[in-house]
């Protein structure tokens, strides 16, 4: 036996029961992939999914870009194929009855929805969590599939809310948990999303840019950033920035007047991956949100046959 195999039986004897991915056999390859249930958003990814069992996905925006949308959508597909879900709710604001028409069923035994006060809370979840799936006596059907954590802004230390505040208090706690979050990831084979806002720092000229909100001029200067420090940043396998673009209006009755007019009915929104280890990165792509329906793949369809030369337009034709 060679230096490096006799190091390797050493390792799995010692390690066996607190690490047994200290050494790794590599005998599985193949990634697997958590569709977001849009496939124009699959398609980007490079993997058929937001993200994948054992790697952590950072889904980041301005409001109304579709956010919390696709993942919902990922954990109702997630559930469909027999998986486990744990959503954290850390803003307190989950609507359970767009998340059933997206197709979660949130009265099932695969579906667990969390409201923390605080990001302490979310650190006990996941040790408790990592005990519980440690456990021989939980048995080898005891999984969890993908844990959704929206959002990175609002889970809050403990101490900040108390109204002790520091610098760096935020990017402290998420120094810790972003760790934790891939040691459990990879031990239990678990995909992670994590909804993250965008913050402006000033510019030069004395105020914030507005760039990334959908209703203003998206060319506006401004540093663009994300919440969690820096360190949080280098555990994601893949970072999606949205970005929307254009409204979709369709014409509807109006409920006082009874006649037509045009009215917003969703956004059009690029997709793309600004960092991706499992696939080549910044690649992008259109997809469409639907207010109270989700993604809408169609509402695209016709901007992507123009662009490839199927159908051309001249005026209102």
């Amino acid at each position: 036996m060679s230096i490096l195999g006799d190091l390797g039986k050493d390792l799995k004897e010692k390690y066996a029961k607190t690490n047994p991915l200290i050494v790794n056999d590599m005998k599985k390859v193949e990634v697997e992939a958590i569709s977001s249930g849009s496939v124009l958003i699959d398609a980007v990814s490079g993997i058929g999914g937001l993200t994948a069992k054992g790697h952590i996905a950072e889904v980041t925006g301005a409001n109304t870009s579709g956010k919390t949308t696709i993942c919902l959508q990922s954990s109702a597909e997630c559930q469909k194929a027999g998986g486990n879900v744990i959503y954290v709710d850390a803003e307190a604001v989950f609507d359970v009855k767009y998340a059933r028409a997206l197709g979660i069923d949130t009265d099932a035994e695969s579906f667990m929805l969390i409201q923390p006060q605080c990001g302490e809370e979310v650190i006990a979840l996941l040790e408790l969590l990592d005990k519980k799936l440690s456990d021989k006596k939980s048995g080898k059907d005891a999984h969890v599939d993908l844990i959704v954590i929206d959002s990175v802004a609002s889970t809050r230390p403990q101490e900040e809310l108390e109204g002790n505040r520091r610098i760096g208090q935020h990017a402290t706690l998420w120094s810790k948990l972003s760790y934790l979050i891939k040691n459990i990831a990879h031990k239990h084979n678990i995909g992670f999303i994590l909804i993250n806002q965008i913050r402006y720092a000033p510019d030069i000229s004395g105020g914030f840019g507005a760039k990334g909100v959908l209703d203003s001029a998206q060319a506006s200067e401004g540093s663009e950033n994300t919440t969690g420090g820096e360190a949080l940043k280098y555990v994601y396998s893949i970072r999606w920035q949205l970005k929307g673009f254009a409204q979709i209006v369709e014409e509807r009755p109006d409920p006082i007047s009874g006649e037509n007019k045009e009215v917003r009915v969703g956004n059009k929104v690029w997709a793309t991956t600004i960092k991706n280890k499992l696939a080549p990165p910044m690649v992008k792509s259109q997809f469409a949100v639907v207010y109270g329906k989700g993604t809408q793949d169609q509402y695209i369809l016709e901007d992507i046959m123009k662009a490839r030369g199927f159908i051309t337009s001249k005026g209102a034709y």
